[in-house]
Parts: structure tokens; C-alpha cells; sequence
């Protein structure tokens, strides 16, 4: 199966199909293991989707810190709606947690950049 292989636009059509019930029995819990093994590949629709789980806690625990750290991803590369994510749960974070999420983004942007350089 593509998804298993690391296809990001695979992982984001079984999270959709998930999220949304085609095809099979609609599970969000599912559907947010499919967003963020292709968030984590760096697919932002990916990213921009598991965002809005965490930002509703459906499918996850409600986690704004993690909600911001995958809209921002998002809005780096992606759809203008993760900007828009992103600037609507930036004053929803105190100070201590908007740290905490730039230093995720960080981390997140590190390592997969270090990635990219050992498959060159």
C-alpha cells in the first residue's frame, strides 16, 4: 500500500476517507493516524488537517500547542486556510505555549531538513 510507503498524498486520501466516512466506517481516531504519518512526511494537507483535529479534538486530544506547531508547517508551504488556522490560534496560546510550538516547528524543520540532505 502507498500509504505504508511513505506517499503523503496517499495518507492524506485515507485520512479524508476516514474523516469523512467513504468507503469505510468514518473514524476520526484513524483518520488522524493517516494525517500524521503525511504530516510527518511534510504533505501540508496533511499537516493543515491534523491541525484542525487538534485544534477541535476530534480524533485527538485537544492540543492547541500541536494544533499551531502543524498550521504552521502548513502555512509555510501550503493553502492559505493554514495561515488562516495559524493566526486564529495564535492568541489562543499564552506566551509559554506559543514557545513551546515555534521550538516544535524548529525541532520539526531540523530534522527533516538533516533528512533531506542524507537522501542527497
Amino acid at each position: 500500500m502507498a500509504a505504508d510507503g511513505g506517499d503523503g498524498g496517499a495518507n492524506f486520501v485515507l485520512g479524508s476517507m476516514y474523516e469523512q466516512g467513504i468507503e469505510v466506517d468514518k473514524d476520526l481516531t484513524k483518520a488522524a493516524l493517516w494525517y500524521s504519518k503525511g504530516a510527518e512526511l511534510g504533505f501540508f494537507m496533511c499537516q493543515y488537517n491534523l491541525s484542525l483535529l487538534y485544534t477541535s479534538g476530534f480524533g485527538v486530544p485537544q492540543d492547541l500547542v500541536e494544533a499551531y506547531k502543524w498550521a504552521e508547517l502548513a502555512a509555510n508551504s501550503g493553502p492559505p486556510d493554514a495561515t488562516t488556522l495559524r493566526d486564529f490560534l495564535k492568541p489562543r496560546l499564552s506566551e509559554v505555549q506559543r514557545a513551546k510550538a515555534e521550538r516544535l516547528v524548529s525541532d520539526w524543520q531540523a530534522t527533516h531538513q538533516k533528512r533531506k540532505w542524507q537522501q542527497l
